[in-house]
């Protein structure tokens, strides 16, 4: 039986959206080793990391980190947030429970621990897809920009999907959108289980978003210390 509580990765290290400004720097067998203090701003726990990107056992990501950079760096900053919030059930639970259709979502601050809010809410700032305002009860967000930019590599999305549910106990039969739509992840994403499989199978069809999506455009707010672009 499936168990999303098996997703637990933690997420009260702020700042785990700068893992894809490592991805489009270094080949996959990289990226581990310079997640935690190679650049300034991006000091992260190996472990945090490791389970974020679905490591194997010696520190290499799962094959999919090493083959999205072809897709550009818009593509890389979608699926590093994808990943991030599926790599905790209470991130996933509040994506679901905010859902209102057609992309868009609220999720209130209740609705995650402090720290769990605040860091989420700093990624999706950083990205594009929400407001970042300190002590907000709430934060509405648009997540049409991480699907638009994950049409063309959507086997690499139906991979990250794949090892995410083999993590709560799939054991790969049967159909992976079945699987998926069992766990509700297209509402993760505001789409009905049409759209969701669509997208999983490339047929899904969507206009560009206006507005600029992703790390290059969109500064995130300071943490206190002071941040710089990798070099």
């Amino acid at each position: 039986m499936l168990s999303l509580t098996n997703l637990k990765v933690s997420i009260t290290k702020n700042g785990y959206i700068k893992i894809a400004d490592v991805v489009r720097r270094h080949p996959i067998d990289e990226i581990i080793d310079n997640t935690d203090g190679s650049y300034d701003g991006i000091n992260l726990i190996r472990s945090q990391v490791i389970g974020i990107l679905d490591a194997e056992e010696n520190g290499k990501p799962a094959m999919y980190w090493g083959n999205i950079p072809r897709y550009g760096d818009e593509a890389i900053d979608a699926l590093t947030f994808v990943a991030i919030v599926l790599s905790h059930h209470h991130l996933v639970d509040a994506f679901i429970n905010g859902n209102q259709g057609e992309f868009l979502g609220k999720i209130k601050r209740t609705a995650l621990s402090v720290k769990e809010y605040t860091n989420l809410v700093y990624s999706m700032a950083g990205i594009g897809i929400a407001p970042y305002r300190k002590g907000s009860a709430e934060v509405r967000y648009d997540m049409r920009p991480v699907v638009y930019h994950l049409l063309r590599p959507y086997k690499l999305v139906r991979q990250l999907f794949t090892t995410k549910l083999r993590k709560c106990g799939w054991n790969g039969s049967g159909d992976l959108i079945d699987a998926c739509l069992e766990q509700q992840f297209n509402e993760v994403f505001g789409l009905t289980s049409a759209e969701f499989s669509k997208w999983l199978n490339g047929e899904l069809n969507l206009g560009r978003p206006a507005g600029d999506f992703g790390l290059q455009h969109h500064d995130l707010p300071s943490t206190g210390s002071r941040r710089t672009r990798p070099r």
